[in-house]
């Protein structure tokens, strides 16, 4: 198993051929299943410069595993949102996470 981690090799926020090349690269290499890039499910989330937005990712989850298919190996779309740990460095705006109530 190839597990998610940030690799910065996204085109704006969407997966780029570098990333299919990568995650070929691994399946290739005897990967069963490849865990995508956590890519962020909400706009608000932008942790990292290159961070992946689910809703720009399809083309490129697409070619992913039209890349890893004839390796035999299974491709999941990591997906999560960062919350008030995120960073707004790149959004410039409030970050969206759960309220802490008193306990």
């Amino acid at each position: 198993m190839f597990g998610p981690h940030e690799t910065n090799l996204g085109r704006g926020r969407s997966f780029s051929d570098r990333h299919v090349a990568y995650y070929e690269a691994r399946a290739a290499g005897g990967a069963g299943v490849v865990v995508t890039e956590t890519a962020s499910v909400h706009p608000s989330d932008w942790p990292y410069e290159r961070a992946p937005l689910a809703e720009s990712c399809g083309p490129g989850w697409s070619a992913v595993a039209a890349a890893c298919h004839p390796h035999g190996t299974l491709v999941l779309a990591g997906l999560g949102h960062c919350g008030g740990q995120g960073s707004s460095a790149y959004s410039q705006s409030v970050l969206w996470a759960r309220r802490r109530w008193p306990t």
